[in-house]
This record gives structure tokens, C-alpha cells and sequence, in this order.
């Protein structure tokens, strides 16, 4: 999803930063701050192996939530449809203002795909008809 499709340069988000670059670079802190921790926890004894990428998410952004939690006008979940745009594929997490009483277009959408793949090569990546995982994201 772009940018332009998320219309985040015309978002209004007086309750997290009348600098949105700033709002971006938080999210951003977080999720670089949540990989140490996102790679502990996939070492745990007593989780059910194997991962998939689902499972893997999953973990992220829980470990992304306790670093944005400092951030009180800020969540994080798993999954988004779109539901202001109609805008095609479910993105695998997103930020979003919090506000009771209200829901907002995404502040800033992911898709995440592990790379190498377990199982899929150069399609995974590319696609030899434009399906390919990072490709249908791309399109």
C-alpha cells in the first residue's frame, strides 16, 4: 500500500504529532527497537514448531507493542483490511491512532515477508505472472 493510498500526508493527528515524519520515525524506533527482543523470543523453549510466517508476525508485533506502549496515541495489530479505501490484500500489520470512539486510516502499513522462504524461490519475490508474494504487495 502507498502512500498516496493511505492519504497520509492528509491525515489529522493532533494527538501524536503535528509532525507526521516524527510520528513515522517513532513507529519506525519501535520496530527497530522490537527485533532483539522479537529474536529472543522465537528461541523459546516451548513454542510450537514450526514458525510460519503467520506465527512469526504475530510474535513481531507483540514484541512491537511493548515498545510502542510508550506511545499512548499509537497501537499496533495484526492484519489490516482496508476499510476507507477498499484497497485490495490484507498487509500483514499496521499503526493506527488510538482513540476511543473513533477509527482512523492506518499510520503506517507492513507487509512483511521472510526472506530466504522456506519453500518458495524467485516467485516468492517476484512472481513469473506478477503473483508473487512482494509483487502482489508492490501491484
Amino acid at each position: 500500500m502507498t502512500a498516496e493510498e493511505l492519504n497520509i500526508a492528509n491525515a489529522i493527528l493532533p494527538e501524536i504529532s503535528s509532525d507526521q515524519g516524527k510520528t513515522i520515525s517513532i513507529i519506525i524506533e519501535a520496530i527497530q527497537a522490537a527485533c532483539p527482543s522479537f529474536k529472543k523470543t522465537i528461541t523459546q523453549k516451548n513454542l510450537q514448531l514450526p514458525l510460519n510466517e503467520n506465527k512469526l508476525t504475530q510474535i513481531l508485533v507483540e514484541q512491537i507493542e511493548v515498545k510502542i506502549k510508550s506511545q499512548p496515541a499509537i497501537g499496533v495489530k495484526n492484519q489490516y483490511s482496508d476499510i476507507f479505501l477498499g484497497t485490495k490484500g490484507i498487509p500483514d500489520f499496521y499503526f493506527h491512532t488510538v482513540e476511543e470512539g473513533a477509527t482512523h486510516e492506518p499510520l503506517f502499513v507492513v507487509e512483511s515477508k521472510r526472506l530466504p522462504s522456506p519453500t518458495f524461490e524467485k516467485e516468492y519475490v517476484i512472481g513469473a505472472t506478477k503473483n508473487g508474494g512482494i509483487e502482489r504487495f508492490k501491484n
